[in-house]
């Protein structure tokens, strides 16, 4: 039969079945059937101390940002326990899944790299079926918490990363990937590895559903360097861009040719693409240069080509930019042009071509997939952090910085959104957030990385023990002029320019000397052969001075500029650093309850656990397996869903007992009483008083063990 269903997925080995840990604590893990009582248990939260801090007064003459004028969190959590069993309490524990369910924003992971290494502070040498089981399920999970606009975003290296790519796309849907972000996690070659040398991780993004956004990247000085105003335009810098833009409309009705006024030739857009204005606004525009007409040069053929589709698609009333002069008119007109005042929206470029003034955009930087260790950090800047934090200590082998992370949550959330990591480590997921003001989960595994790392960090975090990170951000390089730097430069441009100046002139100080080499190096078109100078430093000044001169450079004398930069018309300064965190708000600290039942697969049967009859170990597990929010407030009952209370008890379910309860029920309640002895009256009983209602063996009808094949 043919097959219907025609989905990718990705097949392994055991992909049917459930994993549960092997040892408390420990990476490691076996094989169980998926309704086994080991794996299907919920465990819950046992709830520890309350760590909490004050934010700090604000000091005069200190630069504070807008995070920093916000209100910490107190609503967060740290929690010492596996990561599946995590991620089922919070979807399943009813008290949890109050509070998370659909209401996590972000949920950043850096699982085990799979890579057949033993770091020191975990193994990650799962073999690849029990590493794609253990990703599967968690990733079940975190869709279910992730709220309708969040999104996910899983850290790895090559190792695992193309098998993991196809899982998400099984799991999310490969209509919500939304990127692979490339970090460049070294900041030099390493040449010891016998190999290539592996310069990046990726990051999967995926959405959980279409209603995800993004915040955009705010811009920096040098993000706006390229942006000039050599004709004082009153809309600001701009740049040269391409006016042309990707697809079009499908019939062709947004390409069409423009007739150059220099050299009279028929321009269309590229292979593919069409003009990114409207055309009344391109024929107003180029109406700036020289009069046009709009005609139909009947070329449905040629713009049905350049798009892609048959002629009989494309639009046939499309008509061209045609010139209403002579062209050599057009020439004339476009010289005068060029020199009375600002120039139009639609350039015309020196050599003919057509170009676009593209303005510094107000709505930020759009998240680029290539995030450069300059820009967001590198493996060794993250080890100095954590180093920081503990000196003395051995570093993690993998840390990552906290301008990654914190990149990533600003992208994906707004202060008081929920960002979930279960894979904590040393806790720089919790750290970026508590200092940005978002609510968070953590979770971490290993008992020793909680008490030695990620707790001792998260609470100098919220006590303003932590000045690292990104608790403060470097100032930037600033204008120091009266009257503001010559030529559209920035401030980086221009101290970048009087640092070039400055080496130079330890070998050449002549000022007459300077601008000669000054200008060898602004006219070079290749390597630079003065002594004076180096490649770079060329470069530097190429671009630099050409900007400072106008599009126009001289071509000998410079020394007026040279005089711009050592007559302090160049001078800048850094402006004071930032804080962006001054500590405050709290986290709870807890630990997954310990298991309740146990399983013998050879003898088909459950059992309890000693810890069941440790304290309300046994009511809470039950509880949560029945889906009951505990209601400890009640003397009679354990919990409630609902219309419907519940009882846990040791004690035997006889029909007297059952007596004793149902008068404390309301007209319209029924009951569920769960117990570890039961007497075979009492649901008859039961039944009779209060229909709807049941009794439960503990553990026998809480597992479907007998549908276990053997």
């Amino acid at each position: 039969m043919p097959r219907t269903n025609q989905r990718l997925e990705l097949t392994w080995f055991n992909k049917d079945k459930a994993l549960i840990p092997t040892e408390h604590g420990k990476y490691g893990y076996s094989w169980v059937d998926a309704r086994d009582p080991r794996y299907c248990e919920t465990h819950t939260l046992i709830e520890g101390e309350y760590i909490e801090g004050v934010q700090a007064e604000k000091e005069d003459g200190l630069s504070y940002s807008e995070l920093a004028d916000l209100e910490p969190t107190t609503d967060n959590l740290l929690i010492n326990g596996e990561s599946g069993d995590v991620l089922e309490a919070l979807t399943r524990v009813p008290e949890l899944a109050h509070k998370y369910l659909g209401q996590i924003k972000l949920c950043y992971i850096d699982p085990p790299f799979n890579t057949e290494k033993t770091f020191t502070h975990y193994e990650d040498n799962l073999e690849h079926s029990v590493w794609l089981t253990m990703m599967r399920d968690r990733l079940v999970h975190i869709k279910k918490l992730l709220s309708g606009n969040g999104s996910i975003w899983v850290h790895l290296d090559n190792s695992e990363n193309h098998r993991m790519r196809v899982l998400m796309d099984e799991v999310f849907g490969p209509g919500n990937f939304v990127a692979e972000v490339v970090w460049q996690k070294a900041d030099s070659p390493r040449s010891s590895t016998g190999s290539f040398s592996v310069d990046h991780d990726v990051i999967l993004v995926y959405r959980k559903s279409d209603q995800f956004d993004f915040n955009r990247l705010t811009r920096s000085e040098a993000d706006n360097a390229r942006f000039t105003n050599p004709d004082n335009d009153p809309n600001g810098p701009w740049w040269d861009g391409d006016p042309t833009a990707n697809k079009g409309d499908g019939r062709a009705g947004m390409c069409y040719a423009i007739q150059n006024p220099l050299t009279g030739e028929m321009q269309y857009p590229g292979s593919g693409r069409h003009w990114s204005l409207g055309q009344s606004e391109i024929l107003a525009a180029m109406n700036e240069w020289a009069p046009y007409r709009l005609e139909n040069i009947d070329d449905v053929a040629r713009r049905a080509e350049i798009e892609g589709i048959p002629p009989e698609q494309a639009k046939a009333d499309i008509k061209a930019l045609v010139l209403d002069v002579p062209i050599e008119q057009a020439r004339e007109m476009v010289t005068v042009r060029r020199t009375s005042g600002p120039l139009p929206k639609y350039l015309l470029r020196s050599k003919g071509s057509i170009g676009r003034k593209m303005y510094v955009p107000s709505t930020g930087l759009a998240p680029r997939t290539w995030w450069s260790n300059e820009e967001v950090g590198h493996n060794r800047e993250a080890k100095s952090e954590i180093k920081a934090l503990f000196p003395g200590t051995k570093a993690f082998s993998t840390p990552k910085p906290e301008r990654l992370l914190e990149r990533i949550i600003h992208i994906a959330t707004d202060p008081g959104d929920i960002v979930l990591d279960v894979f904590a480590g040393s806790g720089t997921t919790a750290a970026v957030a508590h200092k940005m003001k978002r609510r968070w989960v953590t979770a971490e595994l290993l008992p020793e990385t909680v008490e030695k790392f990620t707790l001792p960090r998260l609470t100098k975090v919220v006590r303003g023990e932590d000045p690292g990170g990104i608790t403060s951000t470097e100032g930037e390089r600033v204008d120091a002029t009266e009257d503001g730097l010559p030529g559209d430069l920035s401030a980086p441009e221009a101290f970048a320019l009087t640092q070039a100046l400055g080496n130079i002139a330890k070998v050449v100080s002549a000022p007459v000397d300077l601008a000669k080499v000054v200008g060898d190096a602004v006219h070079a078109d290749s390597k630079s052969d003065d002594p004076a100078l180096d490649n770079d430093e060329a470069k530097t000044l190429r671009r630099l001075m050409r900007k400072l001169a106008g599009a126009e450079a001289p071509e000998t004398d410079f020394l007026p500029y040279v005089k711009k930069s050592v007559g302090g018309q160049l001078k800048t300064k850094k402006s004071p650093d930032t804080i962006n965190c001054r500590g405050g708000g709290g986290f709870r600290v807890a630990h997954l309850s310990p298991a309740c039942f146990d399983y013998n697969p050879d003898l088909g049967l459950v059992t309890l656990t000693a810890a069941a009859f440790e304290g309300d170990n046994l009511t809470r597990a039950v509880a949560a397996h029945l889906n009951f929010h505990l209601t400890p407030e009640n003397r009679a009952f354990t919990g409630k869903r609902g219309r419907t209370r519940l009882v846990v008890t040791t004690a035997a379910a006889t029909p007297e007992y059952v007596n004793e309860l149902v008068p404390h029920l309301d007209d319209d309640e029924k009951l569920v009483l769960a117990s570890t002895s039961v007497d075979p009256d009492a649901q008859q009983t039961l039944r009779k008083a209060c229909r709807g209602s049941r009794v439960v063996h503990i553990p026998n009808d809480l597992f479907r063990v007998h549908e276990i094949e053997g």
